[in-house]
């Protein structure tokens, strides 16, 4: 039997930005949770303190948007390492994507699966899933990715 792909990617690559992760997105990420927590756990109160408190939350879910945008920027850098560090045939492959493209197509999709109330979230996992195939190749050959939105919609 052959052996045909090989993977390099050692913890030794990776610990840095997973390191990043854990500090930039899931310790503020639980932080967050258990403070979001507490607004539920309120007795009903006043018109005014009733306002302060919703202000208050609407605070801490913009934060974690924000989280979700650090969130899929550190998952650029962990995909570039795994596609760089994969060999097929002993020659690795090739990833030219821009971080500036992907954080543009990552905040725009968040943007547009917010004001269509998930409907969009389909062909935006596409387009992440388009970006990543269509930057990466092997020996000069690139990769397409044939999904389609629709499919992953009814699904």
């Amino acid at each position: 039997m052959k052996n045909y792909f090989k993977f390099n990617l050692t913890g030794q690559k990776l610990l840095p930005v997973w390191l990043l992760y854990m500090f930039l997105f899931l310790i503020p990420y639980v932080y967050i949770q258990f403070r979001l927590q507490g607004f539920k756990n309120q007795p009903t109160m006043e018109h005014q303190e009733a306002i302060q408190r919703l202000l208050e939350m609407l605070k801490w879910y913009g934060v974690m948007l924000i989280l979700f945008v650090v969130r899929y920027a550190i998952t650029f850098f962990i995909a570039k390492l795994s596609i760089k560090n994969t060999e097929f045939k002993l020659k690795s492959f090739e990833f030219n994507g821009r971080f500036g493209e992907f954080m543009g197509i990552i905040i725009l999709g968040i943007f547009l699966t917010i004001i269509t109330l998930g409907i969009y979230s389909p062909w935006f996992i596409k387009r992440v899933f388009d970006f990543f195939s269509e930057n990466s190749s092997h020996e000069a050959n690139s990769f397409k990715f044939n999904g389609k939105g629709i499919n992953l919609f009814v699904i």
